[in-house]
């Protein structure tokens, strides 16, 4: 499935993700905008109004935890270190991986 662009998203999700830049959840945050952001692009395909508030969490989801279990095994090396990994294995293991 292709994505639609979306006038201005992309940077909407960076301003909100630039706020993260060195908070200790910054992997979270980061990602977790990203794959809303992600979502949306693909919903855009279909309707001209959205909200974030539509799209469905268990995609979300699916695609935020690809996105983390990636950097946890070190097929995403964009400079993220031990006191992320160790984020990353707390949110597994309460949450578990889907």
């Amino acid at each position: 499935m292709s994505n639609y662009s979306v006038k201005g998203l992309g940077m909407m999700a960076d301003d909100i993700a630039d706020k993260y830049i060195n908070h200790e959840l910054e992997v979270i945050y980061r990602h977790l905008h990203l794959a809303m952001e992600i979502e949306l692009h693909k919903v855009a395909r279909y309707v001209t109004k959205m909200s974030t508030r539509n799209l469905r969490p268990e995609l979300v989801r699916i695609k935020f935890e690809s996105f983390l279990l990636e950097i946890k095994n070190g097929i995403n090396d964009c400079g993220w270190g031990d006191p992320d990994l160790k984020i990353i294995d707390a949110y597994f293991r309460v949450n578990g991986p889907n």
